[in-house]
């Protein structure tokens, strides 16, 4: 399911406004065995919002969003930001968790990465997406090389 204009403009412009002063984490994009690029280019930054029932502050930012998700479990939350290539660069395919509920990706800003399904279906970075898919689905995320980063936030969730 894709979802244009999720949010009103006034609380996506606030997440954006405070995403960038967050404190950022550099990890792997995928698990090595996941891998379809170079290893030296599966990476990106995380800011960590909920994992295994710890929060952290930025928790309340997305407190209205995660309403809107109608979720009766958060299993994760987790914002990612892959920095521009010279060209475009698929991580890997994979699945978030395997709890048998759903993935949500939301765009944070429009440039000309994307989400890829296994199947070859294509989802475009546009701010202010919403996708969701049930969690077995295998999908990878892209760089960019329109901006100079590629933001999106990453929910794993059960909604009954």
């Amino acid at each position: 399911m894709i979802f244009d204009n999720y949010l009103s403009q006034d609380y996506f412009n606030s997440i954006v406004e405070e995403i960038y002063n967050i404190p950022w984490y550099f990890g792997p994009a995928v698990d090595d065995d996941e891998i379809l690029c170079d290893p030296l280019d599966a990476y990106h930054f995380v800011h960590p919002i909920y994992d295994r029932y710890v929060q952290t502050p930025t928790y309340d930012l997305f407190r209205d969003f995660f309403k809107k998700l109608n979720m009766q479990t958060l299993y994760s939350a987790k914002i990612n930001l892959t920095q521009r290539t010279d060209r475009i660069i698929k991580h890997g395919f994979h699945t978030d968790m395997e709890l048998g509920g759903l993935t949500a990706i939301f765009y944070l800003n429009t440039n000309n990465g994307y989400t890829e399904f296994e199947n070859g279906d294509r989802i475009e970075s546009v701010a202010n997406r919403l996708i969701i898919f049930d969690q077995n689905l295998k999908h990878t995320g892209t760089t960019t090389t329109d901006t100079e980063k590629r933001v999106v936030l990453n929910v794993n969730y059960r909604t009954a």
